[in-house]
Formats: C-alpha cells, structure tokens, sequence
C-alpha cells in the first residue's frame, strides 16, 4: 500500500499526465497504473471516494469545465 496521501497520489497522477487536466475515472487509471496494489489487492471502491473527496476538499485541484459529462481536474 502506498505510504503517500491521497492528494499526493492524485497531484501525482495529474503532473505526470502530460495534461493539464484530467477526468475523474483517467485519475484512477493513473493511479492503479503507478501503484498497483489498486488495482490487484484492494476488493472495495473505497479508495475512489477518498479520491472524490480530496479532490473536492483541497484548494490543490481546481475544477475545468469541459464538453460533455462530468469534471476535468486539474492543480492550482
């Protein structure tokens, strides 16, 4: 399990996207990618909410409109 927050996993996830932002599910897919033990090890969806929460909850992400459904995020 990674031993880094979840803003840290998700300000990873967007930096080394080559974007300025992404979408909610491509920061899932960026994250099982980097640390595997996501994708492999955990059976719950769990770590998803924490993602949603934290990208609402910290000034680090700022929310971009895009066409279409949902958010792209992105740092601040």
């Amino acid at each position: 399990k990674p031993s880094a927050s979840y803003v840290i996993l998700i300000h990873e996830a967007i930096s080394n996207s080559g974007q300025q932002a992404l979408t909610l599910p491509q920061i899932y897919k960026a994250i099982e990618r980097k640390y595997p033990y996501f994708k492999l090890r955990v059976t719950t969806t769990g770590w998803q909410s924490s993602v949603r929460h934290n990208l609402g909850a910290h000034k680090a992400f700022t929310k971009v409109t895009r066409s279409g459904k949902g958010w792209l995020w992105g740092i601040n």
